[in-house]
C-alpha cells in the first residue's frame, strides 16, 4: 500500500548551480510489483519557461526502482517520438504521455538512425555483425524498411572489408537513401591522396 503525498520546495539556485534532493518511499508489494504514484518535478524561473518531469517508480518488497522518466512540457515537440534503445532490436513510437503506441522488432540491434517515412513505414539502421576492418563507434552496415505491421519490406547491407556505413541515413525526396560510410584506403593510397605522414 502506497499512500500520502509530499511537496519539497528548493530555494532559488544560481545559474549553473544544482541541489541534490533525496526522496524516500515505502510500500510493500506482497510478492508482485506495485506501481508508485507519479513523481512530478516542476522547475520554474523568472522569464524562463517552466519545465516538468514525471518520474514513474515501481516497488517490489523493500526495493524501489525508477521505471521511466517522462519529459513533457510546453517546450516538448507536440507529436510523437520514434526511438530505438541502445543495443536493442526494438523500435518504439511514443506519445507525449510516455506511452508506447506502436513498436517494430528487428533481428539486428539498432544503429543510431531511425525515421518514420511519410507513408508510415519505418526506416532504420542496424548492425548486421562484426565488420572485419571497421570497429569505431557508430558502426552500422545495414538499412532496413518495415511496414506499419512490422513486415520487412527492404534490406540493404553495406558492410565488407572495404566499406561500412555508420550512424544515420537521409531519405531523399525521390525515395533513395543517402548513407555516410567509411571506405578503406591503404597507407600508400592515403599518402598519394595528400595525407601528412607525420599526422
Amino acid at each position: 500500500m502506497i499512500q500520502g503525498s509530499k511537496s519539497i520546495v528548493v530555494d532559488s539556485l544560481a545559474v549553473g548551480e544544482s541541489k541534490l534532493v533525496h526522496l524516500g518511499f515505502f510500500g510493500f508489494g506482497l510478492g508482485y510489483i506495485t506501481s508508485l504514484p507519479l513523481i512530478d518535478v516542476i522547475v520554474t524561473a523568472s522569464e524562463v519557461q517552466p519545465m516538468e518531469r514525471e518520474i514513474t517508480a515501481g516497488v517490489f518488497g523493500p526495493f524501489v526502482r525508477i521505471v521511466s522518466i517522462n519529459f513533457n512540457d510546453n517546450a516538448s515537440f507536440q507529436g510523437y517520438t520514434v526511438f530505438s534503445p541502445e543495443y536493442g532490436t526494438e523500435t518504439y513510437l511514443m506519445n507525449n504521455q510516455g506511452e508506447i503506441v506502436h513498436s517494430w522488432d528487428s533481428d539486428y540491434i539498432q544503429g543510431f538512425g531511425v525515421h518514420i517515412l511519410e507513408n508510415g513505414d519505418l526506416i532504420r539502421t542496424g548492425l548486421p555483425g562484426v565488420n572485419p576492418t571497421f570497429s569505431a563507434g557508430g558502426i552500422t552496415g545495414l538499412v532496413e524498411v518495415y511496414d506499419w505491421n512490422g513486415s520487412l519490406k527492404w534490406e540493404f547491407q553495406y558492410s565488407d572489408a572495404d566499406h561500412c556505413s555508420h550512424h544515420n541515413i537521409k531519405v531523399l525526396p525521390n525515395g533513395n537513401a543517402l548513407l555516410i560510410a567509411w571506405e578503406y584506403k591503404s597507407e600508400s593510397e592515403a599518402l598519394a591522396a595528400g595525407r601528412d605522414p607525420h599526422d
